[in-house]
């Protein structure tokens, strides 16, 4: 009998445990972020509209902490000094040039106040906070397939807001969406970044079906990327079909 309520204390403790560390570890917090970032599924359900900055808020200050402690204690294992500034500036500077070049092209900074842009630096932030935290190629699987997961969702939304929904511009015919991601050169940007990862995923597939399953989200980015009509984002894309 005693065993018996021994082994179930341990089973609960290991539980408790668990549950503790999903709760107390920012990746969880800030992967999650980053999926309702990129998939903006919140915002089909009115009472869920501001999870995604609760949920981002808690990532980074859970973030916040494990750095400062680590910090504290010295912990170089998980510090990694040498490759922190490394990402910081990669996020900072991708952040700072989106500021720039519009500042130069418009000479104002109005698109600190642009809902796509403010999303825009959420996903970057997120990213590299969670390239920040661990160990190169500690989680990256989990990453990579969180982002992809969640362009793939915004892919479809996409499609069925401009072509069930028939958001477009009513002189030029050109996608007008309305809610997240909206803006035809950020919508492409992000549909760019999906087929690079469905490439990855084809050349890393060693089952026929997944290779196909790739395969058909890649056409999926391709043609979602197409109906954007951006310019800028188009030749990017095809940058990366040559380069790829």
């Amino acid at each position: 009998m005693f065993a018996t309520d021994s082994k179930t204390f341990h089973q609960s403790n290991s539980i408790e445990a668990r549950l503790s560390l999903l709760v107390t570890e920012p990746i969880y917090w800030l992967m999650l972020a980053l999926f309702l970032n990129i998939s903006g599924v919140t915002d089909y359900f009115r009472p869920l509209q501001s999870l995604e900055t609760v949920v981002f808020a808690i990532g980074m200050a859970t973030a916040g902490l494990r750095f400062f402690l680590n910090f504290v204690t010295k912990n170089e294992d998980e510090l990694l000094a040498d490759l922190h500034p490394l990402f910081a500036a990669l996020g900072f500077g991708i952040v700072s040039c989106s500021i720039f070049s519009t500042f130069i092209n418009s000479g104002s900074l109005d698109i600190l106040n642009h809902g796509g842009w403010k999303h825009f630096a959420k996903f970057v932030i997120s990213t590299c906070v969670c390239l920040m935290l661990y160990k190169p190629g500690q989680h990256a699987k989990l990453l990579n397939a969180v982002i992809y997961f969640g362009l793939t969702a915004l892919a479809v939304s996409v499609l069925y807001r401009f072509k069930i929904l028939g958001q477009v511009h009513p002189e030029s015919g050109r996608m007008a969406l309305q809610g997240r991601h909206g803006d035809p050169n950020f919508a492409c940007m992000y549909m760019t970044i999906g087929f690079i990862l469905a490439a990855f995923y084809v050349k890393q597939a060693d089952v026929l079906w997944t290779k196909v399953l790739h395969i058909c989200l890649a056409v999926l980015f391709v043609t979602t990327a197409w109906f954007t009509e951006s310019r800028g984002g188009l030749v990017v894309l095809l940058s990366s079909i040559i380069g790829i």
